[in-house]
């Protein structure tokens, strides 16, 4: 029998719940198998009696149907005829323009515009996929308005999608919220009918106005400011002997003069605190649609600080870390600038919060990529070369070439974290030793590290 004379016959089933798909096949056809290939293609292959091989007879791509195909913030067009292809969605653009073209889009896309603090646009995305990783909110009978509240209330929420729910196991007609705090990851642009609409959150618009309109609220606020300075000042100046020993303790109390030295000029040891009040705006009360991580320390969240992303580490009452590791993370991260060190950003010691504010790294740490299934596969042999150089880069740099020597004493892959372009930073300095430059070696009191 020809391969052309065979007929395959498929039919697709739906029953309200379930959907599947069956094949028959002509009468008189041989063996017949459908195969999905390792590189993400659908494969028909009939058997030859002639040659003792399968042959294939029909296939067709499925790349878009592989999980974060596209990177974060990035999506498969399945509109695009024949072939569906990656796009950045709107308001963003490709993170490495060159890879991008030439076909790899595992980095994604970025902001155009970042956020500034919690005013934002929505963009209406009609016929979309949702996104994975979703804050389900509501009780089965959430408004589109209660959504975009939902939404609003929390300034690391960068989209959501009001679900209607008319079958299956919700027993009739429901609505809901789908809300998310981290990158949109594994979404897609379906053909008609079907989809959601993604409503994606983008920086509001600066609106243009007169002179008038822009000095009268300056001139507004450098007066109360000045007025603010003054009272600040004549209050400080009446009680001097108050603010010189409030200084020294949130200063000197920052470091150890054993490993930084007495002579340190106290500009040095300044650094930026950030109020209790403002992360738990944030963080929206460390709400668990914003936690993105968690280790022996405590717990990860996610916020918009500034207008800049930010990870907050918040230590927790019963970690194995405590106020001695806490100040000595921040004394040294905040003495340390390097492109394969994380970035400290601020810290808060208030209310019995300890709280560490770090720059956003969207790639997460390099445990959770190499010994998950589905990102290990962002990893090719010369994204994992490159993190080795940089790892080591940061190490010669903490070893010969800062300020202080200092030995780390935790490295390992849940204490590497990777940016946007899958470049390491080394993280987690609570248990970093300094030790003099003249010194040879050092002998450690307790064991520490994992």
């Amino acid at each position: 029998m020809n391969v052309s004379d065979v007929l395959i016959y498929m039919a697709i089933i739906g029953n309200g719940d379930d959907i599947y798909v069956t094949y028959s096949l002509s009468d008189g056809a041989p063996p017949t198998r459908t195969v999905l290939t390792y590189s993400g293609q659908y494969h028909i292959a009939i058997w030859s009696s002639r040659l003792s091989v399968w042959v294939v007879v029909s296939m067709w791509s499925a790349e878009c149907n592989r999980y974060g195909h596209c990177g974060p913030y990035g999506y498969c067009d399945k509109t695009v005829v024949p072939i569906p292809t990656c796009k950045c969605l709107d308001g963003f653009e490709p993170a490495n323009k060159e890879e991008w073209t030439s076909g790899k889009f595992l980095a994604g896309c970025r902001r155009k515009e970042l956020l500034h603090g919690c005013t934002s646009n929505y963009l209406a995305m009609l016929g979309m996929k949702s996104p994975d990783k979703f804050a389900l909110v509501g009780g089965g009978r959430s408004t589109s308005e209660e959504c975009l509240a939902e939404c609003n209330r929390n300034c690391s929420c960068v989209g959501y999608v009001h679900r209607n729910v008319s079958s299956g196991s919700f027993g009739g007609a429901a609505t809901m919220c789908l809300l998310w705090a981290g990158d949109l990851i594994d979404t897609g642009k379906l053909r008609e009918p079907g989809g959601e609409t993604l409503y994606l959150r983008l920086a509001g618009k600066r609106r243009k106005s007169n002179a008038v309109r822009i000095m009268l609220p300056v001139l507004i606020s450098s007066f109360f400011a000045v007025i603010c300075i003054s009272l600040a000042w004549l209050k400080c100046k009446g009680k001097n002997k108050n603010c010189r020993r409030h200084k020294n303790i949130r200063l000197d109390g920052m470091s150890t003069s054993e490993e930084l030295g007495r002579d340190e000029a106290p500009h040095d040891q300044d650094f930026p605190f950030v109020r209790l009040e403002e992360i738990f705006l944030v963080t929206h009360n460390f709400s668990e649609a914003c936690n993105i991580g968690q280790g022996g320390f405590g717990k990860v969240y996610k916020g918009l600080l500034g207008g800049q992303e930010v990870a907050i580490k918040r230590l927790s009452r019963d970690s194995q870390q405590g106020t001695k590791e806490f100040r000595n993370e921040v004394i040294l991260i905040a003495k340390l600038q390097h492109r394969n060190l994380v970035r400290l950003l601020g810290c808060c010691d208030e209310g019995g919060e300890k709280l560490l504010i770090y720059e956003y790294l969207p790639n997460k740490s390099l445990d959770a990529t190499l010994f998950d299934d589905s990102r290990k596969l962002l990893l090719d042999w010369e994204k994992r070369f490159s993190i080795i150089k940089g790892v080591a880069r940061g190490l010669l740099y903490l070893h010969e070439d800062s300020r202080f020597t200092i030995i780390h004493r935790d490295l390992k892959a849940g204490n590497v974290l990777l940016d946007a372009y899958m470049k390491p930073k080394i993280a987690d300095f609570g248990m970093a030793r300094i030790i003099g430059d003249n010194q040879q070696n050092e002998n450690t009191q307790r064991v520490v590290g994992t």
